[in-house]
């Protein structure tokens, strides 16, 4: 199936390659609020969907996204990815600083799909079929937040105490999602400082789960100031790198979510 060289009739296709397009397909169609609000931005005089880097055949794919298609029925690919630190989309524990250049095998069920760090990424799930999330996101809105370093904000690894200092100004990002079927905005501004993480949403608010890639378990989660119980408004995945936190209230609000500091932590 990479490369885009095979059998194009799907009745033909194995099982494997069924439910592997069936994912796709699904992945595409949970990520068009993305795409919908890339779109209408280019429609008002910013940059396109999609457009290419470098000299090869890598493309940004919105802000957020960096895509080296596979072009050839082959299942190892050179990447060459941009400045900045990205993730790789299929399991974002992986994490790379670019510029970088490697070469590297992707199964048939994965593609090279980078996202950055400050990445905000808005998705419509409704099951479990593309492993994003599962039947339970149905009927809010899903934010993929990647902050710009691990979930205390040090780009350095910890080893480094130079690297952990409190920096006054904040790493910022933003993203302003548009509603296909309404004339509607809601916006999404992220602030993130050594050991505290801000997430302010505003506009026509929708219930909500913010997925948040985070190397170390928060201390505190707080939404509007009250303070949010584990287990029943937010979980965190340690092997995963993951924070759920999950809002049915559709008000504006502020998120702020409080780690250790990284000097303070157990080794």
């Amino acid at each position: 199936m990479n490369g885009g060289h095979g059998e194009r009739a799907l009745w033909k296709r194995s099982r494997q390659e069924l439910e592997i397009i069936r994912r796709f397909t699904w992945l595409h169609q949970e990520l068009v609020p993305y795409m919908y609000s890339h779109v209408r931005r280019c429609h008002e005089g910013g940059l396109p969907l999609q457009r290419p880097w470098g000299d090869e055949d890598g493309y940004f794919f919105g802000d957020d996204f960096f895509v080296v298609p596979i072009i050839r029925p082959e299942l190892t690919k050179s990447v060459t990815l941009p400045p900045g630190g990205w993730h790789y989309f299929f399991h974002d524990c992986e994490f790379f600083q670019g510029p970088l250049s490697f070469r590297r095998s992707f199964p048939l069920e994965e593609y090279p799909v980078f996202v950055r760090q400050g990445a905000i990424v808005p998705m419509n799930i409704q099951r479990a079929y593309t492993g994003v999330g599962d039947a339970g996101h149905s009927g809010y809105v899903t934010w993929l937040i990647y902050p710009f370093a691990d979930s205390a904000g040090s780009l350095a690894h910890e080893a480094d105490p130079s690297a952990v200092r409190v920096k006054a100004k904040p790493q910022e990002s933003r993203f302003t999602l548009h509603d296909a079927d309404r004339p509607v905005v809601t916006a999404v501004h992220l602030l993130q400082y050594a050991s505290r993480l801000e997430i302010e949403l505003s506009g026509a608010v929708a219930p909500h789960i913010l997925r948040i890639h985070c190397r170390h378990k928060p201390t505190q989660v707080q939404w509007n100031e009250a303070f949010l119980a584990e287990g029943v408004r937010w979980w965190f995945d340690a092997e995963q790198q993951r924070l759920l936190v999950k809002t049915s209230d559709p008000t504006a609000g502020r998120y702020v979510l409080l780690f250790q500091p990284p000097n303070r932590r157990i080794k």
